[in-house]
């Protein structure tokens, strides 16, 4: 919420008579050493297995040119069940290189939207010797989504698409909690041939000479085929998610709170921190056991730089990589 609303709005209905100024520079004490933990945060997550990343629309404001708006973007970087960490990251532009630049020299698994930024990202045109490429995963909740919406020109074949696609999250459903190696067996057991059904059935609707490439189906058949790899690969480690829904949910605590301001600004005011390192905070998982979920829960205010401090030490240092609770924070603040 934008600081003028808090002042005008909610501390007034409070009775509290706070200046916009005072609220701005508690924001700015609390956002210096999130600074640091940002970084650290950041280079946990490279560390991870499958980051799962997403991006959205976000207007910029540049004060020093005359208040130019600009649309830039908001990306979220999110690391696996090992790394249950979220960065939010801000960019005045909306190309490829900031994507490029934050997993530079990750070569694990990056679950996406298959965006046209992230082509580079997998298939470099000069391919660095040093560093290995990352591997796509694909979504396959975008892939169903293209068919649901070319559903009213051609129900006959979405029905038979979707039929497939049932099946295959009746199989995630019912393994969430089983073990990895479980989930893994049961995937190539029961989801691989489905997969294949469902790529033929792509193939015998793009030879099809009623269906025209730029109709729905077509596209939505074309996005499919393209991306075919990236969308079988979520059947290779039973760690990976069948679809990227868990970055787009994450992203949604950005995206709700954008029809409270008009535009992001300042992105870098001298002796300030950058306003582009947003936010970090632990998340929960997928495949989380909901007996393990109370141990990643953010701690609101300061304590959150002091407990996730915490953690990422004991990560580095071997130890146990969970504190008591009673050390980081009491049952009364925590999120919930």
């Amino acid at each position: 919420m934008p600081v003028y609303r808090q002042v005008n709005r909610a501390f007034q209905g409070m009775k509290l008579d706070i200046a916009e100024s005072s609220v701005c520079r508690w924001r700015d004490q609390i956002a210096e050493p999130l600074t640091d933990q940002r970084g650290l945060m950041k280079s946990e997550i490279k560390l991870s297995y499958c980051i799962n990343t997403d991006a959205s629309p976000a207007p910029i404001r540049f004060p020093d040119e005359k208040n130019r708006i600009v649309k830039g973007n908001m990306y979220v970087y999110i690391g696996g069940k090992d790394r249950p960490y979220n960065v939010f990251d801000v960019h005045p532009n909306q190309s490829a290189k900031p994507i490029h630049e934050f997993l530079k020299g990750d070569s694990n698994n990056v679950q996406c939207d298959a965006h046209g930024n992230d082509n580079a990202l997998f298939d470099p045109k000069i391919p660095d010797p040093n560093h290995l490429s990352p591997k796509e995963v694909g979504c396959h909740a975008h892939c169903r989504r293209n068919f649901v919406e070319a559903e009213g020109n051609e129900p006959n074949w979405v029905k038979r698409f979707l039929t497939l696609y049932k099946k295959l999250y009746k199989i995630e459903a019912e393994t969430k909690n089983e073990s990895v190696a479980g989930r893994y067996h049961r995937r190539q057991r029961e989801s691989v041939p489905l997969l294949d059904a469902l790529f033929d059935l792509g193939r015998e609707c793009q030879n099809n000479a009623s269906i025209l490439p730029k109709s729905p189906l077509g596209k939505a058949c074309a996005y499919a085929m393209n991306n075919e790899n990236a969308l079988r690969r979520y059947c290779d480690d039973g760690r990976l998610a069948i679809d990227n829904n868990f970055s787009e949910r994450t992203l949604k605590e950005f995206v709700i709170g954008r029809k409270n301001w008009m535009f992001l600004g300042s992105l870098d005011v001298p002796g300030q921190p950058r306003s582009r390192q947003i936010l970090g905070h632990h998340h929960e998982h997928p495949f989380e056991c909901p007996a393990t979920r109370p141990q990643r829960m953010g701690i609101p205010g300061g304590r959150v730089v002091q407990a996730e401090r915490l953690e990422l030490e004991d990560r580095r240092t071997g130890k146990s990589p969970h504190r008591p609770l009673g050390e980081i924070t009491s049952p009364t603040n925590r999120r919930r």
